[in-house]
C-alpha cells in the first residue's frame, strides 16, 4: 500500500525506499505481532488515502465506493484514526482550485456524509459512557502532552524500541547512534516537505508526480497531532501511545525518503548506506531483547483450566491485558492485587468492562 501511494505522490524510486524503512521499523514489526488493530489500521489507513487521492482524480463511483468502505472500516478498527477523516476533508477545501476544473463535489459530500452517519453510533458509544454532568471524564492514565510526547513518537519511528514490560540496556554505542539517526531522519523529513512544496509550485514534473503532495503529506502528519493534543488541553487527555498513531509512520518515511531524494548524489548514497546500516542494527537489537508474553498460551491454560467456584487475581501494574483475558472469559472472581498508588485502575477497569473486581493489597 506504501509502495503504490508513494508512486503516485512522488516516483517509483522514492516510494521503494519509504516502503523499506516501515519494513524495517522495529515499532511496525512489534505492532504487527500484536493482538490488538493497530497495525491493520495503518494498512487500510495507507488504503484511504490512496484510494482518496483516486476517487479525487477520476470522480467517479467505483474510487469513492471504494473510499467509503476502507475509510469506514479503518474507523471501526481504532477510534484513533478519526483524524483521518478530517484530515481528508480538510485536503479537499485546500486542494479544490486543483481540482475544480471537472470536480463534481456531490460524490465527495455523499461519500463523508455516509461515513459519518454509519460511524456515529460508534463514536457515541465511545464517549458517552465519558461524560459527566456535561463535561468530559478525565482519562487519569493519560498524561497531558508534552514536547517530550513528540520527540518520544518520532524516536519511535527512528527505531526506538517499544517493548513493554522488559527491561533492558541497549548495545554499547546504539543510543547515541539512534539518536543521531533520529535527528537526521527528522531533517530529512523537513528538507522533503520543502521539496514537496518547492516542486508543486514549479507545476507538475517528474520529480513530483503529485503537485500537492507536500499539503497531502503534511495534512497527514500534523493533523492527528494537533488535533488529539488541542483536545487534550481543553477538555480531557485523548493523547496516548505512539501505537495510536502509528499509521503517521508512513507520512513521515515518504517525506523522508523524499528528502533523500533530493539531495545530491553522493549525499544520497552516503544516506542510503546510512538507512540500511541503521535498519539492520535496529532489527538486531528488536530480536535480540524482544521477549513479547505468550498471551496465547495463557488464553489456552485459562480457557481450559478456570472454574465457577474459584477466585483468579491479576496484578494490573502497567496495562489491563491480564484483566481483559480474564474478563473475555468470564472468570467469576477477580482479585485485583494492587501496589501502593495504582488504586484508581481497578475502578477504571470496571468502568470499562462492567466485570466486578475486588482489591486485595499484594501483602494481603
Amino acid at each position: 500500500m506504501l509502495f503504490l501511494l508513494g508512486r503516485r505522490l512522488f516516483d517509483r524510486k522514492t516510494s521503494l525506499l519509504a516502503s523499506y524503512l516501515l519494513a524495517v521499523s522495529t515499532s511496525s514489526i512489534y505492532y504487527s505481532q500484536y493482538a490488538r488493530p493497530y497495525s491493520m489500521v495503518v494498512c487500510f489507513v495507507l488504503l484511504s488515502f490512496l484510494s482518496f487521492l483516486k476517487a479525487l482524480e477520476k470522480n467517479t463511483l467505483y474510487p469513492w465506493a471504494l473510499y467509503t468502505a476502507v475509510t469506514l472500516f479503518a474507523l471501526l478498527l481504532s477510534a484513533s484514526a478519526l483524524p483521518v477523516l478530517i484530515c481528508q476533508a480538510l485536503f479537499l477545501v485546500i486542494s479544490w482550485r486543483h481540482y475544480k476544473g471537472g470536480f463534481n463535489p456531490k460524490r465527495a459530500i455523499v461519500s463523508f456524509s455516509l461515513i459519518t452517519i454509519a460511524y456515529l453510533p460508534f463514536l457515541l458509544r465511545v464517549f458517552l459512557p465519558n461524560i459527566e454532568n456535561g463535561k468530559v471524564r478525565p482519562l487519569s492514565w493519560l498524561p497531558l502532552p508534552s514536547l517530550g510526547t513528540l520527540v518520544n513518537i518520532f524516536d519511535i519511528f527512528a527505531g526506538k524500541l517499544v517493548i513493554d514490560d522488559v527491561a533492558y540496556t541497549p548495545a554499547s554505542g546504539l543510543s547515541l547512534f539512534r539518536g543521531v539517526f533520529g535527528a537526521l531522519l527528522f531533517l530529512l523529513c523537513l528538507l522533503g516537505l520543502f521539496s514537496a512544496f518547492r516542486a508543486g509550485r514549479s507545476g507538475p514534473d517528474e520529480e513530483a508526480a503529485f503537485p500537492l503532495s507536500g499539503a497531502f503529506l503534511s495534512s497527514w502528519l500534523i493533523i492527528p497531532l494537533a488535533l488529539p493534543a488541542v483536545f487534550s488541553y481543553f477538555f480531557s487527555p485523548v493523547f496516548g501511545e505512539v501505537r495510536y498513531v502509528l499509521y503517521l509512520a508512513p507520512a513521515y518515511y515518504l517525506l523522508a525518503s523524499r528528502g533523500i531524494m533530493s539531495l545530491g548524489r553522493r549525499a544520497r548514497i552516503l544516506a542510503f548506506a546510512c538507512l540500511c546500516l541503521a535498519g539492520l542494527l535496529f532489527l538486531r537489537e528488536y530480536y535480540r531483547v524482544e521477549k513479547r508474553t505468550n498471551w496465547r498460551q495463557i488464553c489456552s491454560y485459562i480457557k481450559d483450566n478456570i472454574k465457577d467456584d474459584e477466585k483468579t487475581a491479576f496484578m494490573p501494574y502497567r496495562n489491563m491485558q491480564e484483566y481483559l483475558v480474564l474478563s473475555y472469559y468470564q472468570a467469576p472472581s477477580l482479585i485485583a492485587l494492587i501496589a501502593e498508588g495504582e488504586l484508581e485502575k481497578p475502578a477504571i477497569m470496571e468502568q470499562i468492562y462492567d466485570n466486578p473486581v475486588k482489591v486485595c493489597k499484594v501483602e494481603e
